[in-house]
């Protein structure tokens, strides 16, 4: 009877790290790509500032 040897392929710890970065680094651009692209669009936006008194509604609800 002979003992075999069980084979695990535990991955290094640079192979580990290469991963982790690579994923970061995908995730980073992403937020910087989606940034860029929603800064190309001209979301609408008030012309003039609202002074509306709210006062009045604050004490109707307490």
């Amino acid at each position: 009877m002979q003992m075999q040897y069980k084979f695990t392929s535990r991955q290094s710890l640079k192979q580990t790290l290469m991963r982790k970065l690579i994923k970061f680094l995908l995730v980073v651009i992403l937020f910087v790509a989606a940034v860029f692209v929603l800064d190309k669009f001209d979301f609408p936006s008030p012309e003039k500032k609202i002074n509306k008194e709210i006062t009045d509604e604050i004490i109707k609800l307490k």
